[in-house]
């Protein structure tokens, strides 16, 4: 049985060499997936040492330090698998590749040409070769579109006209911008339009307000936008009524004075959100049955004794000291009976 020679060289994209890929070499017909091939691939075709059919060689096999493989087999047609171990580039499969017995043409020379976005290395071949493409340089914001304007043409590398963009698109020649501040604010714009190329400027300011204005929601009724006006009396900060329970705590950020309607006893509380020097002032009412005891918290300092007739309330305010932490009562706590 004889063999025959099949050349071939593995380079990336760019025409370097890349040694130590895996050539796989397969009979045909076969399912290899162009996209997607099994690594190694079957079926495996029966590869030899040399032309004269001797003992079987390895598949697949390597390429050298120059991307240069060979191999001996029957003639006959082939697909190859490239497999790089080292990830350089993807699994490839070539179909249809002949190894075949040398003819008896008299071709001396063979070169090849391709559209100008195409760079050819190796080109003419004139005894063994391998042709090398690659994709020619471009310069910078140009990209591969057919002509400009008039009849259909092959592709070239150009720049973008309008005419390439769809309807409505890019043809805006003019940006403009205004600003709404309403009463509170001042604002004004520069930079205003754009007719090719710019900066949009925003400034914004407070606008003067008169003396004693505070910016506020409405005086009464729903919520509503925010105005520049006095203080009336609900703004302030008033006092709220809670019922007691066995543990209870006071929310400092919320109001200055807590009155408790006693109808059980307090065993524990405490005062969250203090700042500091800040008053506020507790009314412990006792109910008609009396007798319900209230503990203040535990940082409170010179709080007077509860009384606990039936009906009778406790009135006493309080300091916070925030260098201690402490809540220190500002005077004696008074005792109103019925």
């Amino acid at each position: 049985m004889s063999a025959f020679r099949f050349d071939g060289i593995v380079i990336n994209a760019i025409g370097e060499a890349l040694p130590g890929v895996l050539v796989y070499v397969c009979t045909q017909p076969n399912s290899i997936d162009p996209d997607d091939p099994t690594i190694p691939p079957t079926p495996l075709a029966s590869l030899f040492t040399d032309a004269t059919g001797g003992t079987s060689a390895t598949n697949p096999v390597t390429v050298n330090g120059n991307g240069n493989f060979y191999f001996y087999a029957a003639s006959a047609f082939y697909t190859l698998v490239y497999h790089d171990p080292s990830g350089r580039i993807p699994d490839q499969v070539y179909p249809d590749q002949a190894c075949l017995s040398t003819g008896s043409g008299t071709v001396t020379s063979v070169a090849l040409s391709m559209p100008a976005e195409f760079s050819v290395a190796g080109s003419p071949i004139v005894g063994a070769g391998t042709f090398a493409v690659t994709k020619a340089v471009q310069n910078a914001n140009l990209v591969w579109a057919g002509p400009a304007s008039g009849s259909a043409a092959a592709p070239t590398f150009r720049a973008l006209v309008t005419a390439d963009f769809p309807g409505a698109i890019g043809t805006v020649t003019s940006v403009a911008a205004s600003l709404s501040t309403g009463t509170l604010l001042t604002g004004s714009v520069t930079g205003s339009p754009i007719t090719t190329s710019g900066t949009l400027a925003f400034t914004v300011g407070i606008a003067n307000q008169s003396a004693h204005f505070f910016l506020a929601g409405p005086t009464s009724g729903g919520s509503g936008p925010t105005t520049s006006r006095a203080i009336v009396p609900s703004d302030l900060p008033g006092g709220t009524t809670v019922s007691s329970s066995a543990s209870m705590t006071f929310d400092a950020s919320t109001n200055s004075s807590f009155r408790i309607a006693m109808s059980s006893s307090v065993t524990s509380s405490s005062v969250t959100n203090p700042t500091a020097r800040q008053r506020i002032t507790f009314i412990i009412a006792e109910n008609g049955t009396g007798g319900w005891t209230f503990a203040y918290p535990s940082n409170f300092r010179g709080a007077s004794v509860i009384q606990t007739d039936a009906n009778g309330v406790n009135i006493q305010s309080f300091v916070y000291d925030e260098v201690t932490s402490m809540w220190r009562a500002d005077g004696p706590g008074s005792w109103n009976a019925t």
